[in-house]
């Protein structure tokens, strides 16, 4: 095993608990188990701090973390969800995003909704796969890729990984399907942080 692969298997193990509350709740909010002013206010595990934690807030004006949740909800419920560019293009369009076209940002938010497909997209694993332009469906080309060449060394960080996350994962079972895939999802981005 390299060093990459235990720096991967320690970040995973560090933040993998708080991703899982972070999507649990928006799962739950989805389901308006959540109510809106509860989750868009600054407490563990909002919205809000998602978009702290995860340095998106930084790109909107301050208190717009209600509007871009309601245009985040909205889209989920009338477009393709997991279309990560065009989410992208939508916010630009709102002028949320001051002009630009945030990709990253976009899919951070749509990780949220759908961890099972979704795979955040930042510099750090744009780097990693050397990644020039700021597309998702380039980035997406590039990571099926990535887990194709790195079957093997995914399976012995996985072999580490999965007994210890068990362990995290009991708190989610009832909110969170399919608990193996997304943990898959979040090794493979922390392999490719420690990459960069």
């Amino acid at each position: 095993m390299e060093v990459n692969q235990i720096k991967a298997i320690g970040n995973f193990l560090a933040t993998y608990q708080n991703e899982l509350h972070y999507v649990s709740n928006f799962q739950l909010y989805k389901q308006g188990d959540i109510d809106v002013e509860k989750y868009t206010d600054q407490y563990n595990y909002s919205f809000y701090n998602f978009l702290i934690e995860f340095r998106i807030v930084r790109n909107f004006e301050k208190g717009s973390v209600a509007q871009l949740l309601k245009l985040t909800t909205d889209w989920i419920r009338q477009s393709p969800q997991n279309k990560v560019d065009d989410f992208a293009n939508f916010l630009k369009s709102d002028k949320l995003s001051h002009g630009k076209v945030l990709t990253s940002l976009a899919s951070k938010i749509l990780f949220l909704n759908d961890p099972w497909i979704i795979h955040p997209m930042d510099r750090l694993v744009r780097n990693s796969l050397k990644q020039k332009t700021n597309s998702y469906s380039d980035y997406e080309l590039l990571l099926k890729q990535y887990k194709s060449n790195k079957v093997q060394e995914i399976d012995d960080c996985l072999k580490i990984v999965v007994p210890l996350a068990i362990i995290i994962e009991k708190d989610f079972n009832v909110v969170l399907k399919n608990l193996p895939t997304i943990r898959y999802n979040r090794l493979v981005d922390k392999m490719l942080w420690t990459q960069a």
